[in-house]
């Protein structure tokens, strides 16, 4: 997965910083004294949504675990995603459609927008 990171910006208290994107979400580093801190989020339109947090030794420890944390966050949703998929059948008419969404017709079985042009 790629990580793209931006230019550092200097903070209020006097810290630095670094955003990045990875897998739709965002991540952030940030060095305020001897702290190294990583966060992964998520924007939504009323603001941002925490994932995950940590501590690091360095920067680039930091933004390393960032990255990773945001790509297993990504992995893990994506293998929910492909569990939770319907069940496709093949429907007489040729289309496809979840199995609890075929219908059965006169003519064999029909997918839903196959069926109500039939009944017209």
């Amino acid at each position: 997965m790629t990580t793209t990171w931006n230019k550092p910006y200097t903070t209020r208290d006097g810290g630095k910083s670094w955003l990045g994107d990875c897998a739709r979400m965002s991540l952030a580093v940030k060095v305020s004294g001897d702290n190294t801190t990583w966060s992964v989020a998520e924007r939504y339109s009323d603001g941002l949504r925490q994932l995950a947090t940590g501590d690091a030794d360095s920067v680039e420890a930091a933004q390393d675990a960032a990255a990773s944390a945001a790509t297993t966050i990504y992995e893990q949703r994506e293998a929910t995603r492909r569990e939770n998929r319907p069940e496709m059948v093949s429907c007489d008419c040729g289309h496809s459609c979840p199995v609890s969404a075929r219908m059965t017709t006169s003519r064999g079985t029909s997918c839903p927008n196959c069926y109500d042009r039939m009944s017209e």
